[in-house]
C-alpha cells in the first residue's frame, strides 16, 4: 500500500494573497495573543502585591531589557 504524503512545505507564491498571508501570520498572531493574556494577568497579580510607582517602574523597565535580550538574540543567531 502506498502512504500519501502530506505537503510539508506552504507554497507563498501561488493561490490567494490574502489567505496566504493570513496562514502565514497565525502563529504570530496566536503568539501576540498570548503576550497580552501573560501581560494582563501579571499586572493582575502584580497589581495585588506593589503599589503604583513600583507596577511603573516595571512596565518602564521591560522594553529596555526586551532590547538586550533580541541583542543577545541575534548576536546567537549570528554564530550559528
Amino acid at each position: 500500500m502506498l502512504e500519501s504524503t502530506k505537503k510539508s512545505s506552504v507554497d507563498l507564491l501561488s493561490g490567494n494573497e490574502g489567505w496566504v498571508i493570513f496562514r502565514f501570520s497565525l502563529p504570530i498572531i496566536f503568539s501576540y495573543l498570548l503576550q497580552q493574556i501573560y501581560t494582563i494577568s501579571d499586572a493582575a497579580i502584580c497589581g495585588q502585591t506593589l503599589s503604583v510607582d513600583e507596577i511603573a517602574g516595571v512596565n518602564d523597565v521591560f522594553p529596555i531589557l526586551y532590547i538586550f535580550l533580541q541583542f543577545a538574540v541575534g548576536c546567537m543567531l549570528a554564530f550559528q
